[in-house]
């Protein structure tokens, strides 16, 4: 080593910051044991999986932020994990965090740094322009709700329930958080969940139809029918052409299964579905000739639920193969043979 790199070396013992990349890679020897055990652990998180957190405890000048520097390049210079991973980079001191809020604000300071540096000032900007827009708690839940939609979207439900719990913590009146929340729970199938949350949204947010048509499917999951019925109810009084057809859509589907509905109410619920199908179903007139089968077909979307099944065959069983053809049109999955 040169002595004006023993003197590089020398000058930021306290603060490797000051280093350069190729400087603060080769200078370092003491931990690499550790580095390797950290990048393993990185390496076998996958998608949907939850982080193990990592704390590095020391004291002043033995390393810890070498170390992280030190982690952050090899992130960066791994392409597998830079696809998944990006370093964020804080000062030695953060003076102004007094509250968990101005700490997620520096995590978006410093993601936006990375994308600078990264070469991406477009998204950079973007975010910088997004937290402009809204200030401390505000900003930093309404990112979170982002990042959980984000995940949501991507199917990757437990992540997203674990987002949504994390922005609920900084309000727990915040009616997209819950509903969020209950939406990823009945993704996971986890419906007694849902319900919970999806009532606080529906309490928080009367007049937002959304959480009362998750809801709605929800208690239906549970087998409470009869509440399920007066959710989707109100849906049918909405404006909104595609929320209204949710409402009778399903009170057609599930009006059966009510206790407190007589044949007549049944019968009605699903004319008026029917009617409010007509316009976008015209009426075709089939043509028949003696000695061929009249074709027919069901359409619906629990052909493979074993429960549903056994009220279908009682209808299908009850043609004669010799007069129709029975055909299922399939809106879900298909059909299973047990």
């Amino acid at each position: 080593m040169t002595p004006g790199k023993a003197r590089v070396f020398t000058t930021t013992i306290y603060n490797p910051a000051l280093l350069k990349k190729d400087d603060l890679i080769r200078g370092f020897v003491a931990r690499q044991p550790l580095l390797d055990r950290l990048l393993g652990d990185l390496r076998r998180e996958t998608p949907g999986s939850t982080p193990q957190h990592q704390i590095i405890i020391g004291q002043r000048g033995h390393g810890k932020t070498t170390l992280l520097r030190r982690l952050a390049f090899a992130v960066e210079d791994d392409p597998a994990l830079a696809a998944e991973w990006i370093p964020l980079v804080f000062p030695e001191e953060q003076y102004n965090v007094a509250k968990l809020t101005d700490f997620w604000l520096n995590c978006v300071d410093a993601l936006s740094d990375a994308l600078d540096n990264s070469g991406d000032s477009a998204s950079a900007e973007a975010l910088d322009a997004r937290v402009k827009t809204v200030s401390g708690a505000d900003a930093a839940l309404r990112l979170l709700l982002d990042e959980a939609d984000r995940l949501h979207r991507d199917n990757r439900f437990e992540d997203a329930s674990r987002q949504y719990a994390l922005a609920l913590t900084k309000n727990g009146n915040e009616a997209q958080g819950w509903y969020g929340l209950g939406c990823a729970r009945a993704s996971l199938n986890e419906h007694g969940q849902a319900l919970e949350a999806l009532r606080r949204a529906v309490k928080l947010s009367p007049d937002d139809p959304r959480p009362r048509a998750a809801l709605a499917q929800s208690l239906f999951a549970l087998g409470h029918v009869s509440a399920a019925v007066r959710e989707y109810a109100l849906l049918t009084r909405e404006t909104e052409p595609v929320l209204r057809d949710i409402g009778l859509r399903n009170l057609a589907c599930v009006a059966p299964g009510d206790p407190a509905l007589d044949n007549a109410a049944i019968l009605r619920l699903r004319r008026l579905w029917a009617e409010s199908q007509t316009p976008s179903a015209p009426f075709v007139k089939p043509t028949w000739r003696p000695g061929r089968k009249l074709k027919i077909g069901y359409l619906g979307s629990y052909f493979s639920a074993r429960n549903w099944m056994k009220m279908y065959m009682g209808v299908i069983n009850a043609h004669d193969r010799n007069d129709f053809e029975i055909n299922l049109i399939v809106d879900g999955d298909l059909p299973s043979a047990e």
